[in-house]
């Protein structure tokens, strides 16, 4: 029973790997590079903000369709605040869109302190330290 429940839980990662090496940067790059028109990239947009396990990542595919389709990425960002599934991913992006970098740490801190195990508020703060706290130091 002990090798089966190991057996298992191995086969459960791996498969959630492989799922999640889907939506890599690579695999983006990858497919992006043959559309050929807008209206062809918005349903990879969609798919990849959705699908993707990276916040970050999430987040600057957001903006960068958003700066040539401003309408369908807003319409997803509606789709993401009502859809349970990813509620997570809006808030960050919600967070994201604070300008002040201590209005970002306080709005992560805030849902820490409602939910401990938040792992999106850790994201965001760990998103934002090394984006642009950081970052800076190494310029």
């Amino acid at each position: 029973m002990k090798k089966l429940t190991i057996f298992l839980l191995l086969l459960t990662l791996t498969t959630g790997l492989m799922l999640a090496e889907d939506y890599s940067r690579e695999k983006f790059w990858e497919k992006i590079s043959t559309v050929k028109t807008n209206e062809e990239a918005d349903p990879l947009f969609t798919d990849y903000i959705q699908n993707t396990p990276e916040y970050e990542f999430a987040w600057d595919l957001f903006n960068m369709w958003k700066s040539r389709r401003q309408e369908q990425a807003d319409a997803l960002l509606e789709t993401l605040k009502t859809d349970e599934k990813y509620k997570d991913k809006a808030w960050y992006f919600e967070g994201m869109q604070k300008n002040r970098l201590v209005d970002r740490i306080t709005f992560a801190r805030n849902r820490i302190s409602k939910d401990e195990d938040a792992f999106v508020a850790y994201a965001l703060m760990f998103d934002t330290y090394t984006k642009h706290l950081f970052q800076k130091r190494l310029e």
